[in-house]
C-alpha cells in the first residue's frame, strides 16, 4: 500500500534533515572539534563575514571574508576552507572586520581593518598579521571599531572609535591605545556603537549610543561613561542596536532596537529599558538583526530578522547543544561532542563551506582540510 502525499512529504523532510545533521562528508578533511578547555563559548566567534574558532590542539582557525585582513594569514583573499592562524590561543573574538585572540601566556592579539584603532596598537594601520597589543588579559569583546579587554586583576580597558561613547572614558575621542574604564569586571560585550560590562557583584553596566535604546537606562541620549541597569546579571550579549542578558534566575531581559522584533517581546517597538522575554535561559547571543536562545531543555530559539536564515537554526531541533554563537548573518552551534554546525549567510565562505552558496539553509559542520 503506497504513502500518501502528505506523509511522503513529511518522509523526505526528515530524510532531508536527517541528512543534513550527519558527517557525510566524503571530500577529505575533519570536523573541527573545539578546544574543551575553560570557556566553550570563547573558543568560537563569528563577525561580520568571516568566523573563528579554537580546536581541541588550541590552534585557532579562521575562515570567510578576508578583505582587511581579518583572517590573518598576511592576505586579503577570503579564506575558505579555514586556515590556522595561531597556535596555543585559548580565547577568540571576532569583530566586524577584525579580530582579536588571547594566547596562553595572557596576552593579546589582534589584527585585520584599523580604521577607528580598534586594533589598539597606537596606530590606524591595517594589521594583515596578529598584532601584540595588551598582556595580562582574561577576556576580550571585539565590536565594530571598537575593542574591549578584561585583565586579570578584573580592570576593563578599551580603545577604537568612539563617535558614541562606547569606550567609556567620559569622551567621544578615539583612542588608539587601551585606556582603563571600569574596575571589578567579570564580562564584557560590545555592540555597534555601545558597550555592556557585569561588576564582581553581578550589576550590569552600560555605556555609548544610545538613539534607539541599546543602553538600557531609559533615555535616548548617548552615555560617555558607564550607568548601571540591572542588577543580578551572569551573561550579556550586544547586538548591533539592541542587547540582551540572562540574570542568576535564567530569566532573560532585552531592550533597544526593535524593528525585526529582534527584543523579543512580541511588538516592533523599541525598548528603552530591559523587558523580561524568557524563562529558563541557558545561554544568549545577539546578532545583527536578531537574537537565538538556548534553553534549559537544550533547544534553541531565535527571532528578529532571517533574511539569510541565521534563524533556522531553531528548527533541526538539536538536543545536544553546549552553546550558541551569532555572527551579522550566519549562526553556529558548539554541540556537545565540541563540533561546530552553521547556518546562514555564506556569501563569503563564513560557514566553511568551500562550495560557497550565498545563503545555506542547511546545518552543516565546519570541515578543516
Amino acid at each position: 500500500m503506497g504513502l500518501s502525499k502528505s506523509a511522503t512529504l513529511k518522509l523526505v523532510s526528515t530524510i532531508a534533515i536527517a541528512f543534513t545533521l550527519c558527517f557525510c562528508y566524503s571530500r577529505e578533511g575533519r570536523v573541527i572539534k573545539l578546544s574543551s578547555g575553560g570557556n566553550v563559548k570563547g573558543k568560537v566567534s563569528l563577525g561580520g563575514y568571516h568566523s573563528c574558532a579554537v580546536d581541541e590542539f588550541n590552534s585557532l582557525y579562521c575562515w570567510g571574508n578576508n578583505s582587511f585582513g581579518q583572517i590573518g594569514n598576511g592576505s586579503i583573499s577570503d579564506a575558505v576552507p579555514p586556515v590556522n592562524v595561531l597556535r596555543d590561543v585559548v580565547y577568540v573574538s571576532a569583530g566586524v572586520y577584525y579580530t582579536c585572540a588571547i594566547k596562553k601566556d595572557n596576552s593579546l592579539w589582534c589584527w585585520g581593518s584599523n580604521i577607528g584603532g580598534q586594533i589598539g596598537d597606537g596606530s590606524k594601520e591595517e594589521k594583515l598579521l596578529p598584532t601584540r597589543v595588551l598582556d595580562d588579559v582574561i577576556y576580550v569583546a571585539t565590536g565594530w571599531l571598537h575593542t574591549c579587554a578584561i585583565k586579570k586583576d578584573n580592570s576593563l580597558w578599551c580603545w577604537g572609535w568612539n563617535i558614541g561613547g562606547q569606550v567609556g572614558d567620559g569622551s567621544e575621542k578615539e583612542k588608539l591605545l587601551p585606556v582603563k574604564v571600569l574596575d571589578d569586571v567579570i564580562h564584557v560585550a560590545t555592540g555597534w556603537l555601545h558597550t555592556c560590562a557585569i561588576k564582581k557583584d553581578n550589576s550590569l553596566w552600560c555605556w555609548g549610543w544610545n538613539g534607539a535604546g541599546a543602553v538600557g537606562d531609559g533615555t535616548r541620549e548617548n552615555k560617555l561613561a558607564p550607568q548601571k541597569i540591572i542588577d543580578n546579571i551572569i551573561y550579556v550579549s550586544a547586538g548591533r542596536m539592541h542587547t540582551c542578558a540572562l540574570d542568576k534566575s535564567s530569566d532573560l531581559y532585552c531592550w533597544g532596537w526593535n524593528y525585526f522584533g529582534q527584543v523579543g517581546d512580541g511588538t516592533n517597538e523599541n525598548k528603552l529599558r530591559p523587558v523580561k522575554v524568557g524563562e529558563k535561559v541557558m545561554d544568549v547571543e545577539t546578532g545583527y538583526w536578531n537574537t537565538c536562545a538556548m534553553m534549559m531543555n537544550g533547544k534553541i530559539s531565535c527571532w528578529g530578522d532571517n533574511s539569510k536564515g541565521q534563524s533556522l537554526i531553531k528548527m533541526y531541533g538539536l538536543k545536544d547543544v553546549r552553546a550558541i554563537s551569532s555572527g551579522w548573518f550566519h549562526t553556529c552551534a558548539i554541540k556537545n561532542d565540541n563540533s561546530l554546525w552553521c547556518i546562514g549567510d555564506n556569501s563569503y565562505g563564513q560557514l566553511g563551506k568551500s562550495d560557497k552558496p550565498e545563503i545555506s539553509f542547511q546545518l552543516s559542520p565546519v570541515i578543516i582540510r
